[in-house]
């Protein structure tokens, strides 16, 4: 029982899986480019550098505290 609240149920009908499959290839080639940039920029470099500065060279931008605020329903 506890298992099936866990997982979500796959939606019914065979026009939401052919969906997810006509978007799949861009998004595995975006996940794929996106894991190897974290491996480089994040895990290549372990505790070398700062975290600050890993972050940024991964993100692209500095970290913005009102996001994890946001994501625990805490937005302000």
């Amino acid at each position: 029982m506890l298992m099936s609240m866990l997982i979500p149920k796959q939606p019914a009908g065979q026009g939401a899986v052919s969906q997810r499959r006509k978007r799949r290839p861009f998004r595995a080639k975006r996940g794929r480019e996106t894991g190897a940039r974290y491996r480089r920029e994040i895990l290549a470099v372990g505790g070398s550098c700062p975290a600050l500065e890993r972050f940024i060279a991964f993100r692209g931008r500095e970290p913005e505290p009102a996001a994890l605020l946001r994501s625990y329903g805490l937005a302000v």
